[in-house]
């Protein structure tokens, strides 16, 4: 899983790129759910969230994770990876909706 992490989110990402990546950790979820492994299962699902992160519309990232506050933090780190994050002037716009979070 820490070499997904790895390999994935270390580059900017342009919206084609978050819609492959998103594909990709589907496809990937979809495998290792054959092993029965919970926990896997889990990591997947969240690994998933974020990929959207790289697809949503700036003014809707905050709606992402509303009902997943515990991986806020990692979904900053990633949402910085956004080719438009400093145009879209995101960290303003995050640091104003989730003030607690930093």
């Amino acid at each position: 899983m820490q070499v997904l992490y790895k390999l994935n989110f270390l580059h900017c990402f342009m919206i084609c790129g978050g819609l492959r990546l998103k594909r990709d950790i589907t496809e990937y979820g979809e495998f290792v759910g054959s092993f029965n492994a919970p926990s896997v299962d889990e990591k997947f699902e969240q690994l998933g969230i974020m990929a959207n992160v790289f697809i949503v519309a700036p003014e809707s990232l905050s709606t992402l994770f509303e009902g997943t506050p515990s991986i806020r933090k990692d979904a900053q780190r990633f949402i910085q990876l956004r080719e438009d994050y400093k145009s879209a002037k995101l960290a303003a716009r995050l640091s104003s909706l989730w003030p607690s979070s930093s």
